[in-house]
């Protein structure tokens, strides 16, 4: 759901209300950096608040004061205590006969996450059997029955391998992978190739998919089914490295690898030049090998030397418009291979525009008619 579509569930204009208060909040260190109130409201819906009302509410107490403090004293609260007694309550307010009965069903009642767990923490541990309870169970019977590993777990960050269909489905719930999907599920195509690994997320409540393949490109791919740059993530995640790390090295690959060694490194990129992407702090012979297989991957150096420059369009011009400053020469190339590459030049010369003529294009770029 797109932020302004669950804001107006509520009411948009009084989430705009609070922008007043937003910046009292900037000297709480776990706080994600935040223009507006919308800002943090995408952060939440990111984290799964799929109700405009509950946005609302966490905002509302997370921005104004309450008696010396805050009614959501830290951002970090949210993940690990908020949600958690938000879905205890839901739970409860589901009960027909507790004892006592709540005191309160209206959540914007209370005035706090302090008296939000003072309410929920009343009841015993039999009266919030929930549906995360069952979710729990359901999952553990997948560990137990061998249908998956888990293969790590913390506060952060959860990594299952899924060994059957219907774990693949289980754990990659709401995800357009085709490994997940109810219709034509590939899982046992691309589990015969290698295992998968399915990446939780927690804070922001996303999940990824990873394989790593013998030989070939591996893939690292997003909820939506999209790659990724899982080095990115790893930043991010740093426990993604320890994780991934020996496993990037058991199958010879530089992504997700911390330190690939440079007959790895050379392999990488000789196989797709893209792979430089990868790899931190290439030495000059692998960006130069890393260019003569895919031309454009000069785009991930800074500064190519010449001889990298006029690698990269040696075979077609149009990886010209990575480069700046081009040397004559490097133009000409670029220009006798592509004619169109005449357009990624500044002020040509004479003898580019005449090039460029003689193939049937202007000094833009333009097809002469």
């Amino acid at each position: 759901m797109r932020i302004f579509e669950l804001l107006l569930e509520y009411d948009v204009s009084k989430v705009n209300l609070l922008a007043s208060k937003l910046r009292s909040r900037t000297k709480d260190p776990s706080a994600p950096p935040a223009q507006t109130p919308v800002d943090l409201a995408t952060v939440l819906e990111n984290m799964g608040i799929t109700n405009g009302e509950t946005l609302f509410w966490i905002l509302h107490r997370y921005l104004t004061a309450v008696g010396n403090g805050y009614g959501i004293n830290r951002w970090e609260d949210i993940a690990s205590r908020l949600l958690p007694a938000l879905e205890k309550f839901a739970v409860l307010k589901r009960k027909p006969k507790l004892n006592p009965p709540l005191p309160t069903k209206d959540l914007n009642q209370i005035k706090s996450l302090g008296q939000l767990e003072d309410i929920t923490e009343k009841y015993q541990e039999k009266e919030l059997a929930s549906k995360t309870q069952k979710a729990g169970e359901e999952e553990r019977a997948f560990y137990d029955s061998k249908q998956a590993t888990l293969l790590y777990n913390d506060a952060t960050v959860k990594v299952v391998v899924p060994h059957t269909e219907a774990a693949s489905c289980y754990f990659g719930v709401n995800t357009r992978w085709c490994t997940a999907a109810k219709n034509d599920n590939q899982f046992n195509y691309y589990n015969k190739i290698s295992p998968l690994y399915i990446v939780l997320i927690k804070p922001i409540n996303q999940r990824f998919q990873f394989q790593f393949h013998w030989g070939e490109e591996p893939q690292f791919m997003d909820e939506q089914d999209k790659p990724i740059n899982p080095n990115e993530l790893a930043d991010k995640y740093p426990v993604l490295w320890k994780i991934f790390s020996p496993i990037a090295t058991k199958y010879k690959g530089v992504a997700l690898n911390q330190n690939p060694s440079p007959e790895v490194q050379m392999a990488a990129v000789r196989q797709d030049g893209f792979n430089l992407r990868y790899i931190k702090n290439p030495s000059p012979e692998v960006q130069l090998a890393a260019v003569r297989k895919s031309g454009h991957a000069v785009m991930l150096i800074k500064n190519p030397s010449p001889e990298m420059q006029m690698a990269a369009v040696r075979n077609t011009g149009y990886p010209l418009q990575y480069i700046e400053n081009p040397s004559p020469e490097v133009q000409l190339a670029a220009v006798r291979n592509t004619g169109r590459a005449i357009g990624f030049i500044n002020n040509p010369t004479p003898s580019v525009i005449a090039l460029a003529r003689s193939k049937g294009y202007d000094e833009k770029g333009n097809k002469i008619a």
